[in-house]
């Protein structure tokens, strides 16, 4: 027997670490008994060749590099189906609920007109009983305009605060303006 036949067995089995003795009983726990060299020699290279075959049929199970990047693919085309997938979900959830929002919002300030109408006409009839109709059309309608204009120069002002903080942060992507002018200010206020 060579000594390349035995290189296996030894890499494989703490028996080869000690020394070998042709005359050496194998210790696997049965009584001890003489091996004769060519049975202890034939038991090794039987071992060895059957070490030999579970590698080459382990390295045939494993996957080439080929089958790897195909399965790498496949798993990633999966992780993306999936992830469109569900930022579609998002993106119609989102879209629906925003279409509620401006439903609701469009009732809420129909009705919030109708109210004010209401109101507006409940005025100007008591203030016809009490005083007449001259009365009545000189005073509640400029009263309601003026109401009203109070009411859009807030908004303005509300508008032109938050736009002033937009351009104070850099606005909406965090970048202030090369320029430094501020958005829509013509220095009038």
């Amino acid at each position: 027997m060579t000594d390349k036949s035995r290189a296996p067995h030894k890499a494989a089995s703490p028996q080869a670490q000690e020394p070998h003795d042709a005359n050496a009983v194998p210790t696997t726990g049965a009584p001890e008994a003489e091996v004769p060299v060519s049975e202890h020699a034939g038991a090794h290279a039987a071992n060895a060749t059957s070490q030999q075959e579970n590698a080459d049929s382990t390295a045939s199970e494993k996957p080439g590099l080929i089958e790897q990047a195909t399965g790498l693919y496949g798993d990633a085309r999966t992780w993306l189906d999936s992830e469109l997938d569900f930022q579609k979900g998002r993106v119609a959830y989102t879209t629906r609920a925003a279409k509620l929002a401006a439903i609701f919002t469009g009732v809420g300030l129909v009705t919030l007109l109708c109210a004010l109408i209401t109101l507006l006409l409940g005025i100007f009839m008591t203030v016809i009983y009490y005083f007449g109709p001259l009365i009545a059309l000189l005073t509640v309608p400029p009263l309601w305009g003026l109401l009203g204009w109070l009411a859009l120069r807030q908004a303005r002002a509300r508008v032109r605060d938050a736009a002033d903080m937009i351009a104070e942060t850099g606005g909406v992507t965090g970048h202030k303006s090369d320029t430094g002018e501020q958005p829509g200010g013509d220095g009038h206020g």
